[in-house]
């Protein structure tokens, strides 16, 4: 009718329904791309989030055979600096292959476990057996990683030969047994893409037991703060012996998946010690010993290639 007031018709049972459905998918539309976009970054930067192996078989009465292994990836680096002359000229070094490294350094319970001794000086305190194994020579730590491998089913990564073990081949690069770190992939886990002095830090008492925090002992592992990539003890605690033949300075500019001198009557040892000032504490520092000497400040760490 003309002049009379309209009345609008009512909304349909379902609009309200539709209104809050429309909302939710909003919402979802929205939170669902971020998430993906969260767990896709965590995928992609395996430098942060570094993958632990079960450090033994699922027998809880067998002991802990050594320590957790990280996997690492491939990468560049500058290694070396001009602090030192043995530790020039910087090069710049790719390493193609991902490896583990363990976590710690390998404990005297590790070790014992595995080669049924214990060669340390420190080996009378209630916690001796989480301290890391010194008093083991390089010919000792590569003996560790043969047996090791045969008590986990993986091929021995060294042929050792003559007149006591003493002539040592490592024929395959890519073996997956375990191993001593090359040099250039202890550096590049040590630094762990940052450039600190140190490994994790500029300060430090916050990441290494040295000569002014020590007490002229080993500590037990992992009680300082690892670096960026989760690595305890690469500065401080023991020195860690590596696959290196030592030389006393670096060959070339560049290079790739270097594993040092093929002549040389020592080999390098890494990272400082309890008994060390800071600079041998430093990522860079580098010195070597004979194969057959056993000394209270040194021991090693465990590597393995990746397939």
């Amino acid at each position: 009718m003309s002049g009379g007031t309209e009345v609008s018709a009512p909304d349909p049972w379902w609009t309200w329904p539709s209104r809050v459905v429309g909302a939710l998918l909003i919402v979802v539309g929205l939170v669902g791309p971020v998430a993906w976009l969260y767990r896709r970054s965590v995928a992609e930067v395996p430098r942060q989030r570094v993958l632990a192996a079960p450090s033994v078989p699922k027998q809880s009465e067998r002991p802990m055979l050594r320590p957790k292994m990280l996997h690492l990836p491939p990468g560049d680096f500058r290694m070396g600096s001009t602090e030192s002359t043995g530790e020039e000229p910087v090069r710049i070094v790719h390493l193609t292959r991902a490896f583990a490294l363990s976590e710690t350094e390998v404990t005297q319970a590790q070790y014992h476990a595995v080669m049924r001794n214990n060669p340390s000086r420190n080996q009378h305190e209630p916690d001796s057996g989480q301290h890391p194994v010194e008093q083991v020579s390089w010919l000792d730590a590569v003996k560790y990683c043969n047996r090791l491998s045969k008590l986990e089913g993986r091929t021995p990564c060294y042929k050792i030969q003559g007149e006591q073990g003493k002539q040592v081949e490592w024929p395959d690069a890519a073996c997956l047994g375990y191993r001593l770190p090359t040099e250039a992939e202890w550096e590049y886990a040590a630094r762990a893409d940052q450039t600190y002095q140190y490994a994790g830090s500029d300060e430090l008492d916050r990441v290494a037991w040295h000569a002014g925090n020590a007490s002229n002992t080993t500590h037990p592992v992992a009680q300082k703060d690892p670096n960026a990539w989760f690595l305890y003890d690469m500065s401080g605690s023991v020195w860690e012996w590596v696959w290196d033949r030592f030389h006393y300075s670096y060959r070339g500019a560049e290079t790739q998946d270097p594993r040092g001198p093929s002549i040389s009557d020592s080999f390098v040892r890494r990272g400082g010690s309890f008994f060390d000032e800071a600079f041998n504490a430093r990522v860079s520092a580098r010195n070597g010993y004979a194969p057959s000497i056993h000394v209270d400040f040194l021991g090693f760490r465990l590597a393995r290639s990746l397939p």
